[in-house]
């Protein structure tokens, strides 16, 4: 949702293999933000990771962040703000699990 006065971002997570089962959470955005801040990524994440544990009883062995809708000029405040504190929170929780970090770019062309 995208207003001058700000938007909303969501964080989802699977926590079954045939997913059915979801953790969610969302974020209220200012206008234009499109990276989250580190420690709401990290706290939000962290939920999503014992939210997985509790429901499953187990720990997860790949955590895959599917990150839509960043840009090309985003990319390093994306790496610093998301993927270094999900790297870090992931290496803290589950240090066996490995971490894939997918970014898809959005290209907007106006004419």
């Amino acid at each position: 949702v995208g207003h001058a006065s700000g938007s909303v971002a969501a964080l989802v997570a699977s926590l079954d293999r045939f997913g059915t089962e979801f953790f969610s959470t969302t974020f209220r955005q200012k206008a234009k933000q499109q990276v989250l801040p580190a420690e709401e990524f990290k706290n939000a994440l962290q939920r999503a990771l014992e939210a997985f544990r509790g429901f499953t009883g187990i720990s997860p062995k790949h955590v895959v962040i599917y990150r839509d809708g960043g840009s090309e000029g985003e990319l390093q405040l994306m790496e610093r703000e998301e993927a270094v504190p999900a790297h870090e929170t992931v290496v803290a929780m589950e240090p066996s699990a490995a971490l894939t970090y997918i970014v898809v770019l959005k290209k907007i062309r106006t004419r």
